[in-house]
């Protein structure tokens, strides 16, 4: 029988802080952790990029929200680590 990789590797009830998930490898990684069962708080600096990728992600029945943010800025950095807190 052929396992399910979500099987082996849950995330259910954790938070994930996922950067550049706009595009390429940032965004598979935020669509391979909503499936592992996380909650994610998501950031590019485009933010019409960054909220079609978690709109993608809520319809699919993930929860994720979009935030605008440069991460080479310390105040984005800290707005960020702030959301996924809250």
């Amino acid at each position: 029988m052929k396992e399910n990789i979500f099987s082996l590797f849950s995330l259910k009830d954790k938070v994930a802080l996922i950067t550049g998930a706009s595009q390429g490898i940032g965004e598979a990684i935020a669509f391979a952790y909503s499936r592992a069962g996380a909650r994610l708080v998501i950031c590019s600096r485009k933010m019409e990029k960054i909220e079609k990728v978690a709109t993608k992600i809520n319809s699919e029945g993930g929860d994720a929200l979009a935030i605008e943010a440069n991460v080479s800025i310390a105040e984005d950095r800290k707005r960020i680590v702030k959301s996924a807190m809250d």
